[in-house]
């Protein structure tokens, strides 16, 4: 149990680690790095799924991770493979992903 504990806490603080990198990064050059940004917000929306569910949490980093990934869809494709990981762990919440699409089109 206390194995499980420490090998979350280490993934957290990686990630969390790599997120401040990657967004220090992307105020210069948001073009090559938000889409990391939003990588790293999908693997601690899954993180918070899997190891440690806490739903609110992982919700909110995968929101987060859409809203950036969107606008690069069209320019940098490899981008769709985010937006997918980051509706999945939506879906797997039961989060309604339509009904916020439509809110966000308002």
């Amino acid at each position: 149990m206390q194995s499980d504990k420490n090998e979350f806490d280490d993934a957290l603080k990686s990630y969390k680690e790599a997120l401040e990198i990657y967004r220090k990064l992307a105020l210069a050059n948001p073009q090559t790095y938000l889409p990391d940004v939003a990588m790293t917000l999908i693997n601690l929306s899954i993180l918070y799924q899997k190891s440690r569910p806490d739903k609110e949490v992982s919700v909110q980093f995968a929101m987060e991770a859409l809203t950036i990934v969107i606008p690069f869809l069209e320019k940098a494709p490899y981008t769709q493979q985010y937006a997918l990981r980051a509706l999945q762990v939506l879906r797997n919440w039961g989060v309604d992903i339509e009904k916020i699409l439509a809110e966000e089109d308002k």
